[in-house]
């Protein structure tokens, strides 16, 4: 059996900034990741990653709907869960993401905006009582895939000349993972 992204517990980090309008796909909510202490406590293998392949480009297209990619690693035995980290620099100076889940196959809930990103892994026993981290892996997340993952415009058609018109007169074939569209128009 395989538990996909059922997270004990899952946040991810403030955003640098308080506006969600600049980011380029949909939106969590986020909260700081808790202080824990870093040090290895417990005598538990260290989780072998196996997916994505470091330096993959996960879009919207290929990892539909938010465009952030499974991560999955091997399962360390006697752990009881493990804690992921997710971050935009490599030494996780910085968490954007964390989770605890006891799956080894995670899918983060929150929306990150498009950058590369580190991900790593630990396993742990008991309460909180941690193993050492895995080898940091990066993905790249390009949510229109290079600005090619747009809608399709379906109306007006293309050269179609309009004296007036109303906001039915436009329309395009939405796509999954969508969480508004910016509508411009331009003569």
């Amino acid at each position: 059996m395989e538990i996909i992204g059922q997270p004990v517990a899952l946040l991810a980090a403030p955003a640098a900034e308080s506006s969600l309008s600049s980011l380029s796909s949909p939106v969590a909510s986020t909260t700081a990741a808790p202080v824990w202490n870093e040090d290895a406590t417990a005598d538990v293998g260290i989780p072998e990653l196996i997916g994505p392949d470091n330096g993959t480009i996960s879009t919207g297209r290929t990892d539909p709907p938010i465009g952030v990619p499974r991560l999955s690693w091997k399962p360390v035995e006697g752990a009881d869960f493990y804690y992921l980290q997710i971050s935009q620099t490599a030494g996780f100076a910085e968490v954007t993401a964390w989770a605890k889940t006891y799956a080894t196959t995670y899918i983060t809930y929150g929306a990150l905006r498009d950058g590369t990103y580190y991900w790593r892994v630990r396993a742990g026993i008991g309460r909180n009582e941690y193993g050492e981290y895995s080898e940091a892996r990066t993905f790249t997340k390009d949510w229109t895939d290079g600005g090619t993952f747009v809608p399709e415009l379906l109306s007006p058609p293309d050269g179609a000349e309009r004296i007036a018109f109303t906001n039915d007169d436009f329309t395009w074939q939405p796509f999954q993972g969508a969480a508004q569209y910016l509508f411009e128009i331009s003569s």
